[in-house]
């Protein structure tokens, strides 16, 4: 694990200040910035990565990248389901 030199800590130090000077709302502003930019920067990678997927392949990769084979099987699953034909529904 690499350790801090002493600017890298009064840089830290600061950011920490900085974050308690902030509204709760400001923080929370931040947060989601972040994880808006990492969740576009995800998709970004994976169609660089996966140019011949469709646009679902792409989304199940995402949440399988981000929470896991087992939601991402959930998911499927209710795709599958919802792409057949509703049997019940009149024509």
């Amino acid at each position: 694990m690499k350790t801090l030199d002493g600017k890298e800590r009064d840089i830290g130090k600061l950011q920490v200040e900085l974050f308690r000077q902030m509204t709760p709302g400001q923080r929370f502003e931040i947060s989601m910035a972040l994880s808006s930019e990492r969740i576009a920067q995800m998709k970004a990678e994976i169609a660089r990565t996966n140019p011949d997927a469709s646009k679902r392949e792409r989304d199940l990769l995402f949440i399988k990248h981000a929470y896991g084979e087992e939601l991402v099987e959930q998911v499927r699953q209710y795709m599958d389901e919802s792409d057949k034909p509703n049997a019940s529904r009149s024509e």
